[in-house]
């Protein structure tokens, strides 16, 4: 549960790095240059069951970086045209070490 969201984020998140990998967008800090963020098109998930929940939407604007040694996946919701960036779920933590092992 996200202190943002009061609808269960896992099937959200799983559904997010889903269609990041559908699209062919890495999520493996290799991939990605330390220090750069990474921001494409929106992220367009199908969760039907989750249509019509409070602040629930199927449009992610999702970043991904490699800040000093911590590689993160961050989505923001899009309601409408506008990307919330005071709400977001992190779908992915991950020390760059532990990638490297």
């Amino acid at each position: 549960m996200s202190a943002f969201f009061d609808w269960d984020t896992e099937p959200v998140i799983k559904a997010i790095l889903a269609e990041l990998k559908k699209q062919g967008r890495s999520i493996n800090p290799d991939d990605h240059p330390m220090g750069q963020d990474s921001w494409d098109d929106v992220t367009q998930i199908d969760l039907p069951d989750y249509s019509g929940l409070e602040y629930y939407t199927d449009k992610w604007d999702v970043n991904i970086w490699d800040n000093e040694g911590v590689f993160t996946v961050t989505a923001y919701p899009i309601y409408g045209e506008m990307s919330d960036c005071s709400t977001w779920l992190t779908c992915l933590t991950q020390p760059v070490e532990e990638w490297q092992e």
